[in-house]
């Protein structure tokens, strides 16, 4: 948008919000970045929206497997604190699984240990299964008795239906304890379970 005196900045900014808008609809997130960032004054509306577009930004990257791509765009969406708090925990937990995914285990640890103590997180979905992707934090560092506990939390927390219990991650949380057993030199208990 040419900066031409008939058009008032303000207008400039509706415009590229505008546009913005557009690019979301058609699920075209880098260019709403771009615009969104074009904006000079704005409010707490466009704020808001470009949070939300660097979440759903990364979450594509996390589908597409991209983790080394959607890592930066949670970072940015943390930037904005204070406006939208489901995407601030998501944006974190899923930083998390990024950094997990690039062997950064100490990373995503740090980020799990801040979720797991704020009360907004423990209400969300994915409570219980922080304390499973912590658990392989501390398995992956070779921690085994605190991955144990960290599993063993998982179990505690999370609903395990009976598909889950033999084919789901309920099953590859029993053998992850059994692994931790194991690696701690407790072979009678790894063979129980």
């Amino acid at each position: 948008i040419r900066n031409s005196g008939s058009v008032t900045q303000k207008q400039r900014d509706e415009l590229y919000f505008y546009i913005a808008s557009s690019q979301i609809d058609s699920g075209n997130y880098k260019m709403a970045v771009i615009t969104l960032k074009k904006i000079k004054y704005p409010d707490r509306e466009a704020t808001s929206t470009l949070q939300k577009v660097l979440f759903l930004g990364g979450m594509r990257g996390i589908s597409r497997g991209s983790y080394k791509n959607a890592a930066p765009l949670f970072n940015d969406a943390l930037k904005f604190r204070g406006f939208n708090n489901y995407i601030e925990i998501m944006s974190q937990y899923w930083l998390a699984e990024c950094y997990y995914r690039l062997n950064k285990y100490h990373s995503a640890l740090n980020i799990l240990r801040e979720l797991q103590s704020d009360s907004s997180f423990k209400k969300s979905n994915k409570y219980a299964d922080s304390f499973f992707d912590s658990g392989y934090c501390l398995f992956k560092e070779g921690a085994y008795s605190k991955a144990l506990v960290e599993f063993t939390l998982y179990l505690k927390y999370k609903e395990i239906t009976e598909a889950e219990s033999s084919t789901g991650r309920g099953a590859e949380c029993a053998l992850r304890i059994a692994d931790c057993y194991y690696h701690s030199g407790e072979y009678e208990k790894a063979a129980t379970i």
